[in-house]
């Protein structure tokens, strides 16, 4: 834990130094819905979901597949909805509907399906005037395979096909739109071991690494270069705390930490002559490829490493946990997430409730204090981001 919390210094130490010298460089992707988080077990913990506790195989539908084996038999099914961005836009919202089956303690499979519904949009010409109205969307669907290679390791993978309509087949400076399309693929590993086993109580630790979005560039229109699938690693770890209060009641805690850093090009910087071509000063071009992008985004910054650093976005979360004869449990989660001033200035904490009854479960999610324009504001009072989920899940003994 030591060393966790000095790398997590020496990180910001370097982000710190980036931000108070250098201006906004943000990172921009296509399709970025992929990286919403629709699981509210996970965002009332600030969105980590590349590590899990015990019993919390749902992340591995989003963050990493190896999450679905975890050496038990196991079946489940959830739904969940989160409106996204209601202080901006009143119709933004994700639909999410998954399963789930470990037919073994082996090996495990899940499915699916995210919706991202943008609501109304009016489309307008580079005049200003409007050419149409419609209905802009996002969809993925996602199926995912996991195994274990020992009780205590296990890996994953996964093949989504994504679909975005933000055109509606829409003229665009003379040339036909369509629907963005592509096929990426995840991968991702989880070990996890108890140990300072007493009697009564143990310590258990998981480590956890994922690469999700790897696939080929969308296309709204044929003769474009194409934007970056959100390709994302995450690293984390979670130490959790069991003790038995007594023969019928369980009390367990998490502590996670969890950092994520773009596998895109960042932009470079440019200048530009009297006739309007740019130059490349420092940086790198980021036109190229899906592998070369992924190799170069960890050396093309053009502010050098102090860029690079502040890349990586920070999150840190805990949850406590009520379990009453191994059937019921509640379970209260904070969280709070960082990212630095250049590359979006998100930072928020986030709370969550979740409630479990034999094998139904209810689990909600909200961001109760963002940072907006340099201040923080509460979700009571300019509501942002809330998350609900309802599932079923059932452990064979």
């Amino acid at each position: 834990m030591k060393k966790i919390c000095l790398l997590i210094i020496f990180v910001l130490s370097f982000q710190n130094n980036f931000s108070q010298t250098n201006d906004l460089n943000t990172i921009t992707t296509s399709v970025p819905f992929l990286l919403i988080n629709p699981n509210a077990q996970s965002m009332g913990i600030a969105d980590i979901g590349v590590v899990a506790a015990s019993g919390y195989y749902e992340s591995g539908l989003t963050q990493n597949p190896a999450l679905l084996s975890r050496d038990e038999k196991v079946i489940g099914v959830k739904t969940s909805y989160k409106p996204w961005l209601r202080n901006l836009v009143p119709d933004i919202s994700m639909f999410d509907f998954s399963t789930y089956y470990a037919f073994s303690k082996k090996c495990a499979l899940g499915y699916s399906y995210n919706r991202f519904s943008l609501g109304s949009v009016t489309y307008t010409d580079t005049n200003g005037t409007v050419i149409g109205i419609g209905n802009a969307w996002e969809f993925c669907h996602s199926l995912k395979y996991a195994q274990s290679l020992t009780p205590n390791l296990s890996i994953g993978l996964g093949v989504k096909y994504i679909q975005s309509n933000l055109t509606n087949n829409m003229n665009i400076s003379g040339k036909q739109s369509h629907p963005g399309k592509s096929i990426a693929a995840d991968i991702g590993v989880d070990y996890r071991k108890e140990i300072a086993k007493k009697e009564t109580s143990f310590w258990r630790y998981d480590i956890g690494a994922s690469i999700v979005n790897m696939g080929s560039k969308i296309k709204y229109v044929d003769s474009a270069t194409g934007d970056f699938l959100p390709m994302l690693l995450s690293v984390g770890t979670m130490w959790t705390y069991n003790k038995n209060v007594d023969p019928d009641i369980k009390y367990c805690v998490d502590f996670a930490y969890q950092f994520e850093k773009l596998l895109v090009p960042t932009p470079p910087k440019y200048s530009f002559d009297n006739a309007g071509n740019r130059t490349i000063v420092s940086g790198k071009d980021p036109d190229v490829s899906v592998f070369r992008g992924a190799v170069q985004s960890f050396y093309d910054a053009p502010g050098g490493a102090g860029e690079e650093f502040a890349e990586v976005v920070h999150k840190i979360g805990i949850e406590n946990r009520l379990v009453f004869k191994e059937k019921s449990s509640i379970a209260f989660r904070a969280g709070y997430l960082a990212e630095n001033r250049t590359k979006g200035d998100r930072k928020f904490f986030n709370l969550g409730l979740g409630g479990k009854f034999r094998s139904i479960y209810l689990d909600a999610g909200i961001i109760m204090l963002y940072k907006q324009n340099g201040q923080y504001r509460t979700a009571m009072d300019h509501p942002f981001s809330w998350n609900v989920t309802l599932g079923y899940k059932y452990i064979f003994k």
